[in-house]
């Protein structure tokens, strides 16, 4: 656990003052998962979190990966059912920047009105992600461990997430693109320019030199593990039929084209966010 969070803790549970809400950040998830559950050890009192009737958590589901309004809600009644032990009862929210709009309103609510004897414990890598009044109502930590390697940051499952979502366009808009579409191609786009945000300032924050190039530099390598993952999918599902498939191969061409372009455009200095649009509509 990281050693200011849990003397802070230890500072705040002595003195009978424990805020109703934590907000945990950190450049690695998985820094912020150990160290929300080793709260929740300390706040519980429970040895075993796993096994612990005073902890319960949620984290993003779904190919959009949100956190819905029913599913806090649904934990909040829960835990105020669950048996009490010597501790306080520990609801844990993994991205809490993940929150649908509805779902953080009511989290909002809870946390002016927290069920007895209740602490929340969020996580976000990007703590301006999360509502703003939820996070004025939050003790904010900064936790400093994380891992790096080739500047990035180790094991980043959001990008890992974010090319999961990416991947299931790229094989839902297949021959016949459905226009339907169009809000989760657009949904894509903010999250690749935000995840593209969180990733640069960790960067600048290993060197102050040239923070835009190495931005530029960020981006080009995450447009190549676009494009592997959109050959990918694609000749992994190429037609049988001798015109499909060619026809197949020709849109293919086209969207690996305008990954190219978009590379070049951002090269010269082109509007970012112009630039990957490009790439995501490309797909229709």
């Amino acid at each position: 656990m990281d050693p200011q969070l849990k003397n802070s803790l230890d500072s705040v549970m002595r003195a009978g003052k424990v805020p109703s809400a934590f907000l945990l950040t950190a450049e690695a998830d998985c820094d912020l998962e150990v160290n929300a559950k080793e709260m929740a050890k300390m706040l519980t009192k429970c040895g075993d979190i796993s096994r612990c009737p005073s902890f319960l958590s949620l984290h993003p589901q779904g190919k959009m990966r949100q956190i819905a309004v029913d599913r806090v809600r649904e934990i909040i009644r829960a835990i105020q059912l669950r048996a009490t032990g010597d501790g306080f009862q520990v609801i844990a929210i993994f991205d809490s920047d993940r929150l649908h709009r509805h779902a953080a309103n009511a989290l909002l609510k809870s946390i002016e009105e927290p069920p007895g004897g209740t602490i929340f414990i969020l996580t976000a890598r990007n703590p301006y992600a999360v509502m703003a009044t939820i996070r004025s109502r939050c003790q904010i930590h900064r936790i400093s461990g994380h891992s790096v390697a080739n500047g990035t940051v180790a094991g980043d499952e959001r990008w890992t997430h974010w090319l999961e979502e990416w991947r299931w366009l790229v094989e839902e808009t297949g021959m016949t693109p459905s226009k339907r579409l169009i809000v989760d191609a657009y949904v894509l786009i903010d999250n690749f320019l935000s995840l593209l945000d969180e990733e640069e300032k960790f960067a600048h924050s290993l060197d102050e030199t040239d923070g835009f190039g190495k931005r530029q530099l960020i981006c080009r390598g995450r447009l190549r593990e676009c494009a592997r993952v959109l050959f990918d999918a694609c000749i992994g599902n190429l037609p049988s039929d001798g015109d499909e498939r060619r026809i197949a191969i020709h849109r293919l061409s086209g969207r690996l084209h305008a990954l190219d372009r978009a590379a070049s455009l951002l090269a010269v200095n082109c509007s970012e966010s112009a630039a990957i649009e490009s790439i995501v509509l490309a797909l229709f």
